[in-house]
Parts: structure tokens; sequence; C-alpha cells
């Protein structure tokens, strides 16, 4: 075998490895976007969460003191009365 049979082998196995390589880096980064991307998600849910946990104490506040003016209303309608 020559120099320009070996170059030539040389060549064919570095235009192999680097498609590998390169599909290989691709996959990762399709990995990597992945897992950050059901990240994002976890942390949105933990947010809608926090805000639904914090409407519903938000209304029973209201509720509360809606029930208080009620009762407060009857208590003053008996001594008016």
């Amino acid at each position: 075998m020559d120099i320009s049979g070996i170059t030539e082998a040389i060549v064919a196995a570095l235009g192999v490895s680097g498609i590998v390589l390169g599909w290989a880096s691709r996959m990762r980064t399709i990995r990597q976007q992945q897992a950050e991307e059901e990240k994002m998600t976890n942390c949105k849910k933990a947010q809608m969460q926090s805000m639904r946990s914090d409407m519903d104490y938000i209304k029973n506040g209201v509720d509360d003191i809606r029930l208080k003016q009620v009762y407060v209303g009857i208590e003053v309608g008996k001594f008016i009365v």
C-alpha cells in the first residue's frame, strides 16, 4: 500500500468519525434541552400550585370577612329593633 492509499483511508475514517461525533453531540444537546424544558415545566407547576394556594387563602379570608359582616349586621339589627 502506498502513501496515497493510506491517506485516503485516513481521510475516510476522519469523515465518518466527524459524522458520528456530530450526531452524538446533537443527541446530547437534545437530551439537555428536554431536561431543561422538564425542569421549567416542573417549576411552572410549582408556581401555579403556589398561586392557587394563595388564591384559596384570600378567598377564605374574604368569606370570613363577609360572614363577620353578616353576623355584625344581625347583631346590630337585634339592637335596633
